[in-house]
């Protein structure tokens, strides 16, 4: 009787894993829309909506989706340029904790390990993996020539916790400046919205919004240069094709503003609630 429980762990789960990680290789093979969607721009309500046809909602696999928006003179944000940016997020980890179970399990039993197809291994090595510097990028319009230069600007979370970052120009190593709020982490699978404000001159004039309320003020002067560059407004992916940055959820409602939007008409855009498309 004692080798019964041998046996299960020797033969039984294996096949179990090996037939679970057989669905996994259908699933990646199957055909799947385009991983790149190219989206617009459309004036509304004082602002410029980020639309692909009537759809104002996109979801990412936090591997390789992502979304354009072509450069436009509307997005960019001269010296002492006042503006805002909304959205609604549904976010996720981005290693896959069934992924990191399955990925430890094959490393304590190596027999399966040495059975599991070719896909499979690589799917496990795609969804297990995290965020370089822990950075989830949601909107992002920054032209960057390392990790340590670029101009422009990003929302996005920090380890799970609403972030943004200005980079004026002139472009130097290490002058860009990121302002995280103290949380909470947003990597939670619920609806969320998310807002920054920044009026440039103001040294109380950064804001970030999460769910209508005020989590972080923050001082913009440093970065009170021009924001500019002809980069796409990128959504769910960073500008820097060195890093391997992605956003795994949905993102919609992305709007952006050359102004200050005030704190009211933050929080009836969340009373509002997500868009549906």
């Amino acid at each position: 009787m004692g080798k019964i429980p041998d046996l299960v762990w020797r033969w039984l789960v294996p096949l179990v894993v090996l037939a679970l990680l057989g669905g996994l290789a259908l699933l990646w093979l199957w055909p799947t829309r385009a991983p790149v969607r190219q989206a617009g721009w459309q004036q509304e309500a004082g602002g410029f909506a980020v639309k692909a046809g009537a759809r104002r909602l996109f979801t990412f696999d936090g591997v390789k989706d992502r979304v354009f928006a072509a450069d436009s003179p509307e997005v960019h944000f001269e010296a002492g340029q006042d503006f805002s940016i909304e959205a609604w997020i549904k976010a996720y980890p981005a290693a896959s904790p069934f992924a990191l179970r399955l990925v430890n399990f094959l490393l304590a039993h190596p027999s399966a390990g040495r059975l599991a197809p070719r896909t499979v291994a690589q799917w496990l090595q795609a969804r297990s993996r995290d965020n370089d510097f822990g950075a989830m990028p949601i909107v992002d319009k920054h032209h960057p020539v390392s990790t340590i230069e670029a101009v422009g600007f990003q929302l996005y979370l920090d380890h799970g916790r609403l972030a943004c970052q200005l980079a004026s120009a002139p472009m130097r190593p290490l002058a860009f400046s990121n302002y995280i709020s103290p949380g909470p982490p947003l990597q939670d699978g619920r609806w969320h919205q998310v807002a920054m404000t920044v009026q440039r001159t103001a040294a109380t004039g950064g804001r970030l919004y999460l769910d209508g309320q005020v989590v972080l003020t923050f001082d913009p002067t440093g970065q009170g240069g021009d924001l500019s560059n002809t980069e796409p407004l990128r959504i769910g992916n960073h500008a820097n094709p060195s890093l391997y940055c992605f956003f795994k959820g949905a993102i919609g409602g992305v709007t952006v503003y050359r102004r200050v939007i005030p704190a009211e008409a933050v929080a009836a855009e969340y009373l509002a609630g997500p868009p549906k498309r």
